[in-house]
């Protein structure tokens, strides 16, 4: 996944809203291998292109905050423990 971001970023630019899904897809397999704190990072990233091109009321952005709002909670006790390599 981080291949494919690194190659769609090259072809597209860093701003652009397919980006925006790919750091939502990476967020999730990142999250499900426990990796919480960078998974949560990417999510921001994700959410923060997404408001920038999409605007707030996009059901991209939308979907950008529920990931981003669940890693936080589920995890928030596990996120400030971890650590990332």
């Amino acid at each position: 996944m981080e291949k494919i971001l690194a190659m769609s970023t090259e072809v597209i630019g860093k701003e652009h809203f397919v980006i925006a899904s790919i750091y939502t897809k990476l967020g999730r397999a990142i999250e499900s291998q426990g990796r919480l704190l960078e998974a949560e990072r990417i999510y921001r990233k994700a959410t923060d292109l997404a408001v920038k091109l999409l605007g707030e009321v996009h059901p991209q952005t939308a979907t950008c905050y529920s990931d981003l709002a669940l890693v936080q909670k589920n995890y928030s006790p596990n996120l400030r423990r971890q650590e990332v390599p």
